[in-house]
């Protein structure tokens, strides 16, 4: 099983479309570090969980889009050749279908980790020791989890079905990223790290979240395992 995750991780990470999302993401990230993060937002320091969160938030867009290429890429053309072989080898499709799921989830993480320390680096060369860095871990922890595990879950149900349906995920993803919901109903946190500490009447608060927002996200990561469950029962596999 090694020697297929290295396999299916390496299908993911030297594909072109993977290293350009690195390449854009990262470049992106400083962008956005030097010229929105260092300000800090809604009256916080730059180098607050706060601030932190609110860059992590701005390239989960991005981040989201790619995770979603590499769920689309178990149906490429180079995986339905590879389909003959891995049949061969008389490999259960409930396995092969867990090991593309951990090789595509440690690819994204890889890319996740990349944004991280890009920021945290950043912060530390500028601000030093005030810079904590396990207060940023907090919302890091709450925005990525709920994203890789709602959009794997969906996206691999929706490609086992359809690839009709999977393409429905990003429009889909758009709108409740744009729409004016309310700050729990947002995937992506969208502008909440960035307005939040506007209603606290305080001058750089503590890292604190409401209730209805970590409902939320244990909404999004509950019904994004429930949907991996599903699909890996369904035994998915390379299939239109």
């Amino acid at each position: 099983m090694g020697k297929l995750f290295r396999y299916e991780l390496r299908l993911i990470a030297f594909n072109r479309f993977y290293i350009g999302f690195f390449a854009v993401s990262l470049c992106f990230g400083w962008l956005i570090l030097s010229t929105g993060t260092i300000q800090g937002v809604a009256h916080t320091a730059p180098f607050s969980p706060w601030s932190f969160g609110s860059y992590l938030t701005d390239l989960m867009p991005l981040l989201s889009i790619a995770l979603l290429f590499m769920v689309w890429s178990f149906d490429s053309g180079q995986a339905r050749r590879a389909k003959p072989l891995l049949n061969a080898a008389t490999i259960a499709p409930f396995r092969h279908a867990a090991v593309k799921c951990a090789a595509a989830a440690t690819a994204w993480l890889l890319l996740s980790a990349a944004i991280m320390l890009l920021g945290i680096g950043f912060l530390i060369f500028i601000f030093g020791n005030a810079v904590s860095i396990p207060a940023l871990l907090a919302p890091a922890v709450s925005i990525l989890l709920p994203v890789i595990l709602f959009l794997m879950g969906s996206g691999l149900l929706a490609l086992s079905r359809s690839r009709k349906i999977f393409l429905g995920l990003p429009p889909a993803l758009l709108a409740l990223h744009l729409l004016p919901l309310p700050s729990w109903m947002h995937l992506l946190a969208t502008n909440f790290y960035s307005t939040y500490p506007l209603h606290m009447d305080m001058v750089d608060p503590g890292f604190t979240v409401p209730v209805s927002f970590i409902a939320g996200k244990l909404g999004y990561t509950l019904a994004g395992m429930i949907m991996l469950a599903l699909a890996l029962r369904k035994k998915y596999s390379c299939h239109t």
